[in-house]
């Protein structure tokens, strides 16, 4: 079973997290290298340099597949790890920091409570951060503050749509908290389930629900379309094509358009 997939076309390499292991191929198929452990995640640098997160939440750093160089200095579980430009971001129960490819700590941020949830935008500029006492905090790629906002109830998701200035939340009621940056008001919104997936959208941010049903949602707070898909929601990216999104469901992957009853 793989777990995980890290590609590289500047290093010309692709490592599989399975099972029962780790695999190395180079971009033509051939296997490069293997070797057993319990691991859950792994990051390709454009080195080759590689960073695998095994069961116990610790971080390996390998120079290269052959080079295991050290574990990265954190006390803490790591609970994730997200890609940021050329460095990768590391999550813990309290604390953010940033690796860089020679399995530095460049930067680190701790919180007075614990982050329910991190990930960046999905323009690719900025990193999203909620905690559990419903504290929201935008940052940039360096982990400079840039905007924050309190809530209540603990932060399940996050979205920022920069051409409208708009953050997206998702606490663990059933309700899309919208914040308008541009005009400073905030508007609250009620789909069909608990959220579970957010990706920007040039109307807004597209929300998919538990129950399977999309929500299009302004920056003012207007439900602009709904949809219920017939199969069950795995995952939702943002999608180059206009006005579109790509769906991972149980049955299929597809390119789905997300439009207004205006378009």
């Amino acid at each position: 079973k793989v777990l995980d997939l890290a590609v590289s076309s500047e290093a010309d390499m692709a490592v599989a997290v399975t099972s029962s292991g780790v695999l190395g191929f180079d971009l033509s198929g051939c296997e490069m290298f293997r070797f057993l452990g319990q691991f859950k995640r792994v990051h390709l640098f454009c080195d080759a340099a590689m960073v695998l997160l095994d069961s116990l939440g610790k971080c390996k750093f390998y120079l290269s597949s052959d080079h295991y160089s050290h574990q990265v200095d954190l006390e803490e579980r790591v609970l994730s790890f997200s890609v940021v430009g050329d460095k990768l971001l590391l999550r813990s129960e309290k604390a953010l920091c940033l690796l860089n490819s020679e399995g530095s700590i460049e930067k680190r941020i701790d919180f007075a409570n614990r982050i329910s949830c991190s990930n960046l935008s999905s323009s690719g500029e900025f990193i999203l951060c909620g905690e559990e006492g419903g504290r929201i905090i935008l940052y940039s790629l360096e982990l400079e503050e840039v905007f924050s906002y309190q809530l209540e109830g603990s932060i399940t998701l996050l979205e920022y749509n920069r051409e409208c200035e708009t953050i997206f939340v998702a606490c663990k009621s059933e309700d899309v908290a919208v914040l308008n940056r541009r005009s400073g008001e905030m508007f609250k919104v009620a789909l069909t389930g608990q959220p579970a997936f957010m990706t920007a959208h040039e109307a807004g941010v597209l929300v998919g629900t538990d129950l399977d049903q999309f929500g299009l949602i302004s920056a003012d707070g207007q439900i602009l379309a709904r949809y219920t898909s017939p199969y069950k929601l795995k995952k939702m990216l943002p999608c180059h094509r206009k006005m579109s999104m790509i769906v991972l469901s149980d049955e299929a992957l597809s390119c789905i358009a997300a439009v207004t009853s205006q378009a």
